[in-house]
């Protein structure tokens, strides 16, 4: 049976070295996609993952007070709207800080193109940034929101110097010199102190994000994190099967209308009416996640993806059934090491005893750093670290004693 896949969401960066076969390969992808057929296993997917190939070192998801949003290391493709013309950017535009634009962007694949194409950034959510120079809306993809919140992007949080508003985007808030002009983009708001910026950096929409709708966002302990209302599709590893871009982004029933096994006539399984999405499992305190193994490369800040039901107060009828490799399905320790690079066998407390989980919910994501994908000596060390303080806890009961 087919198993749950990971799709994702962002807008505006890509390592400035490969961002042109990035937007080359998305093209591609797009064309084939619209012709009704995966393109997977084309030469746009091949060159598309070619142009991955050891990246990770040298990516970034911004600064620690401003981090980038989306899921990177996805195949597929998402239309941008620039100047009402529809521009065909990577899946995972936006997700991590590069020169996006570079060979994508209709001014940059001019002769002589502009200084801003070869600036990297990325898409951020103004909410939960803490930079110099305030985010801007951003207009490539108008409806796209995280946890409820209009996504924006920066240079700034990537290290670059924007040099493209200011000549190339007429309609960003920050343009915008007098108070009704401001207001009547619908999408700024006037401050006395900042002059015209993004709604949400008035406060008001940052302050509702606190009390924002669970039932489609996620539980406040286990939020969704893909960015939604992105046009685009998102390829997976099995055959003729994709997915919208914004797969996993909210609390919705994403495999009902998509999943081979729930479209079509005949009696559907249970799970494709349950709703679920994308969680971070360093951000997810009060369910157990599960790691989407579709998309095995495909990272969240570095980290591995996961799903939950929980978060969307769903029932998940389909791990158990549908998603045997799933490391909560491994029942002993033997079993688990099985699959070293995604679960590990650790002691989750004394409520649950020794358990499978994925690396991180495992190790709390100690395995991990913050910007990269884990080594095998950090994971290692984390296994190292865990063996150790189950050894200090034997000892501990056995001084007690």
């Amino acid at each position: 049976m087919l198993q749950k896949t990971l799709v994702v969401s962002g807008a505006m960066v890509g390592e400035s070295t490969n961002s042109t076969s990035h937007a080359a390969a998305a093209n591609e992808a797009a064309s084939a996609a619209l012709a009704g057929k995966v393109a997977e296993n084309s030469s746009a997917a091949e060159a598309h993952a070619d142009s991955r190939s050891g990246g990770d070192a040298s990516m970034t998801y911004g600064s620690s007070a401003c981090k980038c949003l989306g899921l990177d290391h996805t195949q597929g493709y998402a239309i941008a709207n620039i100047a009402g013309q529809n521009v065909t950017y990577p899946s995972d535009v936006g997700a991590y800080c590069g020169a996006w634009d570079e060979g994508a962007h209709p001014d940059c694949r001019r002769a002589s193109p502009p200084d801003f194409c070869f600036q990297q950034w990325c898409y951020v959510d103004p909410c939960s940034c803490n930079t110099n120079t305030l985010p801007k809306t951003q207009a490539y993809f108008p409806h796209a929101l995280y946890q409820n919140v209009p996504v924006h992007f920066s240079y700034e949080t990537c290290g670059s110097s924007d040099t493209y508003t200011a000549d190339y985007y007429e309609d960003a808030c920050v343009n915008q010199n007098t108070e009704t002009a401001c207001l009547a983009l619908g999408k700024c708001s006037w401050s006395l102190s900042q002059g015209c910026v993004g709604s949400s950096l008035s406060g008001q929409t940052c302050d509702l994000k606190h009390t924002t709708n669970t039932k489609v966002w996620g539980l406040e302990t286990c939020k969704c994190i893909n960015i939604a209302n992105k046009p685009g599709r998102i390829n997976t590893t099995l055959e003729n099967m994709t997915y919208p871009l914004s797969v996993g982004s909210k609390c919705q029933a994403w495999d009902e209308h998509d999943h081979p096994d729930c479209i079509g006539s005949g009696e559907k399984p249970d799970w494709c009416s349950q709703k679920w999405c994308y969680v971070d499992p360093c951000q997810c305190s009060s369910a157990t996640p599960v790691v989407a193994t579709l998309l095995a490369d495909s990272s969240y800040h570095g980290y591995t993806v996961y799903y939950s039901y929980a978060a969307c107060g769903g029932t998940d009828s389909f791990t158990s059934t549908e998603n045997s490799a799933a490391c909560v399905n491994q029942q002993t320790e033997e079993a688990c090491s099985a699959s070293p690079n995604a679960c590990l066998w650790s002691f989750m407390g004394n409520n649950v005893g020794y358990a499978c989980r994925g690396l991180e919910v495992a190790t709390y994501c100690a395995q991990t750093t913050a910007d990269e994908k884990s080594g095998a000596s950090q994971l290692e060390s984390a296994s190292a670290l865990l063996a150790l303080c189950a050894s200090a806890l034997v000892l501990m009961r056995t001084s007690a004693v």
